[in-house]
């Protein structure tokens, strides 16, 4: 997959959604069409959850990741704040309360410490909502707990401010999904308020309402624009990502085009070899890299003896099919680095090797007499009764003084003295280039 197109949140990233399927046991993940994502983003039918079981767990899952990574950071900046503001409460609460707070606050510290330290752990990355909410839960109903059943004196007013950063915590900070947050900060007053009067005192209705209430419902507020925007962001992503894809799927597509016409362009469109202008561009090229590593070149021009008359004889069609079987013949010798074939021209045909030796250029012009021998292509006005052809070989290390045009001009005179001994055979060029 391409890389995701992200998204910022909480200093983190969301990536775009998937839909889900099973098969096998295994999770399969199906994207979405833009059509859908656009009709969630537009039509806004959701408050809470998406209209869209595949999209909203996604949604969950990318959100309880980037929650984790916050929470990392964030956890250790408000354990640092409430170390700060217990030591204040400390120095203000009378001191035969000092006891029974160091008992309950600084042991539910040790404990929501401990459910915060699961967050460094991968491996409870799944039960997340769940280890977070219990940790908030205990805060607040610590919290609740303590300033109404301890006398905290001067401390009351800070150790209620205390209250209301943990609601504003766990609600906007802690990284919980409003559902979870609301049911953490309701559950945790309940048992807060429970505990206070287990134990016998009265809870102080007027503060308690003045502080975690008021910061409950403002925190509610403002959890509920953080889930609602993120989830615009989630969308919003998801569409760019669509676009991003789309766009490099089209400059693929677009680059493949153009990679097939070009490769057409350079083959020639009866026998699928390739064409006298890619020819020319090949030869130069394996011109050049033999010329300056000092290795032999071959050049092998084949023509069809006799095709003119064939034609006329078969007809086109025949002529056309026995040009393709002869193509055939000659991709089947030349598929290895440094080999390479191409349509000369009519029914004429050239082979180009490189770093080949003379004795291994006739073994190789032998074996192309007798696959022709073997494919039996029928001429019947012939003495052989099948279709032959003559073959014209030139051999040289490329030098300064000589080109790659020469060579083939030595391969044609090679060709012509094969016709003129009688044809259905080779020759090879032996003039003053020849090495």
């Amino acid at each position: 997959m391409d890389k995701d197109v992200q998204i910022a949140h909480n200093n983190n990233t969301l990536p775009p959604s998937y839909e889900y399927s099973k098969c096998g046991g295994d999770e399969v993940r199906h994207e979405l069409s833009e059509s859908q994502i656009s009709s969630i983003l537009v039509n806004k039918a959701w408050l809470f959850y998406f209209n869209n079981d595949a999209l909203e767990q996604e949604y969950r899952n990318q959100y309880r990741r980037s929650a984790i990574k916050t929470l990392r950071f964030n956890g250790t900046l408000s354990s640092l704040l409430f170390i700060f503001i217990g030591a204040l409460i400390l120095k203000l609460i009378p001191a035969d309360s000092v006891y029974d707070w160091i008992l309950y606050d600084v042991s539910a510290f040790f404990v929501v410490s401990f459910f915060w330290g699961l967050v460094w752990l991968s491996a409870f990355e799944r039960w997340f909502d769940g280890y977070a909410s219990i940790g908030g839960i205990i805060a607040i109903a610590t919290s609740v707990f303590v300033n109404n059943s301890i006398p905290l004196g001067d401390g009351t007013t800070l150790s209620y401010t205390a209250l209301t950063y943990i609601v504003l915590f766990i609600y906007c900070f802690i990284g919980l999904r409003i559902q979870i947050a609301v049911f953490t900060g309701i559950t945790g007053g309940i048992l807060g308020v429970s505990l206070t009067y287990i134990f016998g005192a009265d809870v102080k209705w007027a503060i308690f309402n003045g502080t975690f209430g008021i910061a409950s419902i403002l925190a509610l507020f403002l959890a509920y624009g953080i889930d609602r925007q993120t989830r615009v962001n989630f969308l919003q992503s998801y569409l760019l990502h669509l676009n991003v894809k789309q766009s490099k799927n089209m400059l693929e597509a677009s680059e493949a085009m153009v990679s097939k016409l070009d490769e057409l362009s350079n083959r020639d469109a009866l026998t699928g070899l390739a064409n006298r202008r890619y020819l020319d561009e090949i030869i130069l090229h394996e011109w050049h890299r033999a010329l300056h590593n000092q290795y032999s070149l071959v050049v092998m021009m084949i023509d069809i003896d006799y095709f003119k008359a064939f034609n006329d004889t078969m007809g086109h069609l025949a002529g056309d099919d026995c040009l393709r079987k002869v193509a055939s013949l000659i991709s089947n010798v030349t598929h290895r680095r440094g080999e390479f074939s191409a349509r000369y021209g009519g029914e004429e045909f050239i082979l180009l090797y490189s770093n080949m030796d003379i004795m291994s250029v006739e073994i190789q012009a032998q074996k192309l007499y007798s696959d022709l021998a073997d494919a039996n292509i029928i001429y019947p006005t012939v003495e052989c009764g099948r279709v032959t052809f003559s073959m014209g070989i030139s051999v040289c290390i490329p030098s300064a003084e000589m080109s790659a045009v020469q060579l083939i001009q030595q391969a044609d005179i090679a060709l012509y003295k094969a016709k003129a001994n009688g044809r259905n055979r080779y020759e090879v060029f032996k003039g003053s280039s020849y090495s």
